[in-house]
């Protein structure tokens, strides 16, 4: 089917867009309104699940209200198609993955790391791997590790299949040529069988000096390879670990000896907003509670961007006490404040 797919690449895009046009009303009524609908569409045997198409929803309607600085409700979103959008894009990937699944295309684990690595949101300044923002930024998906993996080898599988729609796949002219002259080459042969019986009155006794003239013509055939008797032993870690038992007192004490390097201290992401006085700070997270203002709206107000708010990636040592209490006390999970600061009264995000 690929192939055909490969020698018609009008005749797969206008299968993807009948595809993707034929299950584009399946399942939305209830999808956004908490009703009993578990599918929203299913493209062969691959299903698209309701907690799927809200968390894509959700992810384009979040990207929007940072592009418009503002919120976007559901309603106005469904309002300008985005939830057919969404639909369409999570159909035209389960079409792609359903054949990617049928034709035995996979991609290696070398090339998912590849991907892991290139993610922007998990490099540190100088453009490196950060695991601890990679932990971090999973553990705010609510995903596990191998759940990330899993999603970014479906996309790397759907990438594939797509480039190979699109572009096709060419052979190179010394291929070609070998490949033609493989399946195109005819050999004729004749044969003549002559029976043993007609050459023995001529052999006779060979002589030493013809043994000799025709083990020099073929004397590989008379040599024995040269072979060597190896001893080797094996040292497997699990083995090896049997007759070497660690007890419990041993295991606390290498902990005590290095307990700073099994410790990580809380670290949280932090926006800070200053106002002028406590009223101004008060009325500024009321407006921030209630989404009637944004981070990005302040930020414009003052002629800053939004990163100029932002504290990054601290730990509670980063603060002064008061601002400690309330980011990484009990309450400290939202928007909270104001605290006093050098700033003058600041709100938390």
């Amino acid at each position: 089917m690929l192939g055909a797919f490969r020698k018609n690449k009008f005749f797969a895009w206008a299968m993807m867009g009948i595809l993707v046009a034929a299950m584009a009303g399946f399942g939305l009524g209830g999808v956004l309104s908490g009703g009993l609908v578990t599918t929203v569409a299913s493209v062969g045997d691959q299903d698209i699940e309701v907690d799927e198409f809200v968390s894509a929803f959700r992810d384009r309607q979040s990207v929007i209200t940072q592009q418009l600085g503002r919120p976007i409700s559901t309603i106005e979103a469904r309002s300008v198609g985005l939830d057919q959008v969404v639909l369409q894009e999570l159909i035209r990937g389960a079409t792609l993955e359903g054949e990617a699944l049928e034709q035995g295309i996979g991609v290696s684990d070398r090339i998912v790391q590849a991907e892991l690595l290139r993610q922007p949101g998990f490099q540190d300044l100088s453009g490196g791997f950060d695991r601890e923002m990679y932990e971090f930024a999973l553990q705010n998906a609510g995903l596990t590790a191998s759940q990330y993996d899993a999603q970014l080898r479906s996309q790397a599988q759907q990438q594939l299949l797509a480039t190979a729609i699109a572009e096709g796949a060419s052979v190179g002219t010394a291929a070609a040529n070998a490949i033609l002259a493989f399946t195109g080459e005819r050999r004729g042969v004749s044969t003549l069988t002559l029976p043993a019986i007609a050459f023995l009155d001529e052999v006779g006794e060979p002589s030493t000096a013809d043994l000799q003239a025709h083990l020099s013509d073929f004397e590989a055939q008379f040599e024995r390879p040269e072979t060597r008797e190896v001893s080797y032993a094996v040292l497997d870690p699990e083995q090896v670990a049997a007759t070497m038992p660690i007890s419990d007192d041993e295991v606390i004490a290498a902990y005590e000896a290095d307990v700073d390097r099994f410790i990580t201290p809380e670290r949280r992401i932090v926006d800070r907003i200053s106002f002028p006085d406590e009223a101004a700070a008060e009325a500024g997270r009321a407006a921030l509670e209630d989404g009637s203002l944004t981070t990005v709206q302040i930020a414009q107000e003052r002629g800053l961007q939004p990163q100029d708010l932002s504290l990054g990636l601290v730990t509670a040592t980063d603060l002064t006490r008061a601002e400690r209490e309330v980011v990484f006390g009990d309450t400290g999970v939202g928007i909270v404040g104001p605290v006093a600061t050098d700033l003058g009264p600041a709100v938390f995000v």
